[in-house]
């Protein structure tokens, strides 16, 4: 017992080495005992030794094979370790012995999901709303399970089910708002909002749904409304944040960055504000500030992968050779952000590197088809690479789907290589 006390006190302080210890010598007193296993696999976790992890949950398991909370975590870990084969194996064979274990069978299609089996996952999903029966909780959680697995109109149905038990239960709907508008049906999202903000007039949750709502139909001038009827109930970040959306979408994006301005003035630790004032700063065109504000961010939150690459594309537009150090730190932190891909990419086409830049070009647009911007960028590539007419269709697509500034860029290259 007195080295249990040690071990975790040794834990609490971050010396992982000196709880291993401890727990080792405690194996070594009793090979079988279930604790200092589940706590050596709890530090390789922590580790990122994940293999090592499985092994200690490996032999808890053999030791203890009724214990089902250690299965689970051995099947957590099977996914997180890329071995998800494995993971639903583990899952279908403790379901076997537990079929109406709602926890195990929601193992059993997170390890479906992995393998990239949604259609399984969904059905699963689905056995475990017959089995949660009215619990809004559980039925909420199951929701996001389905969503997960994409299988939307079971999700809403799941949802539609936990609200028939708990009315009030206002995760599941805010869940089925948020779920019903982007299905197209957003008036009857709205009128779902407007049966609750009547029976809960004095809910800031009915009135920040109903701004959401509005702001996915278009009707940015009532969303401000009911943000600002919010706001004025119970004053958070969140708000404030949409507050700033609505004013910019509604054509006002000065207001919006005085409304960030303010809410700054009194709460200098938002970090979430500091970072959507800067993007305010960025988007509406006032460069030195922009800049002047990302680097005052970067030096107080440094390692922001989304303040570093704003910054490396803002000295982009200032010429400023800092550009591509910047770029390159952001992609450093987040390798597989397609805005970042595509930062680092046009960085190096402009600095003379076509031939890297367009590897990076294509990476980005591979993991986000819809960046317009990208294309061109590539196009830009292709021609510094002396690839014309595979640059010729870039800019086609490009101007198809886009417009403004970046249809006039891409017309005028067009115009260029077709004069050549």
């Amino acid at each position: 017992r007195a080295q249990s006390h040690l071990a975790q006190l040794d834990q609490n302080e971050g010396n992982l080495d000196g709880a291993k210890a401890f727990y080792l010598a405690m194996m070594d007193a009793d090979p079988t005992a279930l604790r200092p296993m589940l706590e050596l696999a709890k530090i390789a976790e922590a580790q990122e030794r994940l293999e090592d992890a499985i092994k200690w949950l490996d032999k808890a398991r053999s030791f203890y094979p009724g214990d089902t909370g250690t299965h689970l975590r051995l099947i957590d870990l099977h996914i997180r370790a890329d071995q998800s084969e494995t993971a639903m194996f583990l899952a279908r064979k403790l379901r076997a012995a537990n079929p109406s274990d709602l926890a195990i069978l929601e193992a059993l299609g997170r390890a479906e999901l992995a393998v990239g089996a949604p259609e399984r996952a969904a059905e699963t999903f689905l056995q475990m709303v017959h089995i949660a029966r009215y619990s809004s909780k559980q039925l909420y959680r199951i929701a996001r399970l389905q969503l997960s697995a994409q299988d939307y109109e079971s999700a809403r149905a799941t949802l539609e089910k936990a609200l028939l038990s708990g009315p009030d239960f206002t995760p599941a709907l805010a869940a089925l708002v948020q779920l019903e508008a982007p299905l197209g049906q957003a008036e009857e999202a709205l009128t779902r909002v407007a049966r609750y903000r009547t029976t809960e007039p004095n809910s800031v949750i009915g009135d920040r749904l109903a701004g959401d709502v509005l702001m996915r139909m278009g009707r940015f001038d009532k969303a401000l409304d009911a943000y600002e009827t919010a706001f004025q109930r119970e004053s958070s970040t969140a708000l404030v944040l949409r507050l700033y959306l609505a004013h910019r979408e509604a054509g006002n994006a000065t207001a919006g960055i005085r409304v960030l301005e303010s809410w700054l003035a009194g709460h200098d630790d938002d970090r979430a504000a500091h970072r959507a004032l800067a993007a305010g700063y960025m988007d509406s065109g006032r460069l030195e500030q922009a800049i002047a504000y990302h680097e005052r961010i970067n030096d107080r939150w440094p390692g922001d992968p989304v303040i570093v690459n704003n910054l490396a594309w803002l000295y982009q537009r200032a010429s400023d050779p800092r550009a591509l150090t910047y770029a390159e730190q952001a992609h450093a932190l987040a390798p597989e952000q397609p805005e970042i891909l595509d930062t680092l990419g046009w960085s190096l086409v402009r600095q003379g590197e076509a031939g890297r830049g367009l590897t990076l070009l294509r990476e980005a647009f591979a993991r986000e088809s819809t960046r317009i911007r990208t294309r061109y960028h590539i196009a830009v590539a292709l021609d510094r690479l002396g690839r014309p007419e595979e640059a010729r269709k870039e800019l086609e697509a490009v101007l198809q789907f886009g417009s403004g500034p970046l249809a006039t860029s891409a017309r005028k290259l067009l115009n260029e290589l077709s004069a050549r």
